[in-house]
């Protein structure tokens, strides 16, 4: 017989989880990705008592973000259907606020775009940002919903799953939804990247690729846990992911298939639970 003996580190935890739902996405994908996304939060929160606050944000991106009644205030006005891109000058891949490093930039002129890229293949996705929650039920109901369409602004989505998390942008979220400072002692902040293929949409500044890996370094910075994850991804995604999780000290994963991909999310869920084995 063989024993063996696990710990349970009881940290508390703030998650934003940056989810493709993408053109590339549609049919068997997405339904992959609903089902590991679904059972990592089960997995996080789990019924009863835990001994740990959980809370988990959603930041789902396709060639925009949709951030719903909170666009307004992060455009300063200017977004038309509730999504908005990136934001430039010395804030463009911080967490500043949006008091000190100005506003996102909204949806309602295109006449800024890179010609190279942004236009083809624009979607404002319907799916709506979740600020940090412990309901569960709310969570997997927002997943639930998700419909893929569109090209692939990665960037923009792993801005905002940062931003869920980030203490300087507590005053946009509702209460409930403020996160804590940074190195509490007690709350670990940790964020997913997950993405099918290339990042192939920008507005500004630089390609989408190139922009993720200078938010990847702010995260580094910030001691944001990064987990990236590749699911059957192209190789020049999987370097850029790779590069990524470098960056920011943390760790890549690949997922061949859809099976691959939830144990992939399971194996994520373990390790920001503090679930390990000792013996």
């Amino acid at each position: 017989p063989v024993d063996t003996v696990t710990t349970f580190e009881a940290n508390d935890l703030e998650l934003g989880m940056a989810l493709d739902i993408t053109g590339s996405m549609s049919g068997r994908k997405l339904a992959d990705l609903k089902t590991a996304a679904t059972d990592l939060i089960s997995i996080l929160m789990p019924g009863g008592v835990r001994p740990n606050r959980v809370r988990i944000g959603l930041a789902p991106y396709a060639a925009a973000i949709q951030l719903g009644a909170y666009a307004d205030r992060a455009s300063n006005g200017t977004s038309r259907d509730g999504c908005v891109r990136e934001r430039t000058g010395r804030s463009a891949y911080l967490d500043d606020s949006i008091l000190d490093g100005g506003a996102y930039r909204g949806t309602g002129s295109f006449s800024d775009i890179d010609p190279t890229e942004g236009r083809q293949g624009y979607f404002c996705p319907a799916a709506t940002i979740v600020p940090l929650t412990e309901d569960k039920a709310a969570l997997t109901a927002s997943i639930s919903r998700y419909v893929a369409n569109g090209a692939t602004a990665g960037h923009i989505g792993a801005q905002w799953a940062w931003n869920l998390i980030s203490p300087n942008f507590a005053s946009l979220w509702p209460s409930e939804s403020e996160p804590v400072a940074y190195h509490d002692r007690t709350t670990t902040k940790a964020l997913i990247l997950m993405t099918d293929g290339i990042f192939n949409t920008a507005y500004a500044n630089a390609n989408s690729s190139a922009q993720v890996l200078s938010v990847c370094t702010g995260l580094g910075d910030k001691g944001v846990k990064v987990h990236t994850v590749a699911f059957e991804a192209p190789a020049s995604a999987k370097t850029m992911l790779q590069e990524c999780a470098r960056r920011a000290g943390g760790e890549f994963h690949d997922a061949r298939d859809g099976d691959e991909l939830r144990q992939t999310f399971v194996v994520i869920a373990q390790s920001l639970n503090g679930l390990r084995l000792t013996q």
